[in-house]
């Protein structure tokens, strides 16, 4: 039987979430530091990938929070260190879309 969507969602790598502080940076310099994070994360030799999916900036609050797909938390790290983006902590984390969690263990009910 052919793997469908559904089963490749599960077979994914797990998502880590990358909490920086940030005062005084504009936003233009965060699309930079986004650049550089991308970039980093496709020049990478690390065993397994590592992908920069997206961000979020709170400009007001001088914080961004940055979502990445990887093997661990430490290819996280070093690809971060490699863009030069400073960074507060790592930690792995599920995301819920509309449709429902993509989680990759147990029930997620309540």
């Amino acid at each position: 039987m052919p793997v469908g969507f559904e089963q490749l969602m599960w077979l994914r790598m797990p998502l880590y979430l990358v909490d920086r502080n940030l005062p005084g940076v504009s936003r233009d310099q965060f699309r930079a530091a986004q650049r550089a994070m991308a970039a980093a994360a496709r020049a990478s030799n690390l065993p397994g990938a590592v992908h920069y999916l997206r961000g979020v900036f709170v400009p007001s609050q001088g914080r961004a929070f940055c979502l990445f797909e990887a093997p661990d938390a430490d290819s996280v790290r070093a690809v971060n260190a490699e863009a030069g983006v400073r960074f507060s902590c790592v930690v792995e984390a599920v995301e819920f879309a509309v449709d429902g969690p993509r989680a990759h263990e147990g029930d997620l009910t309540m």
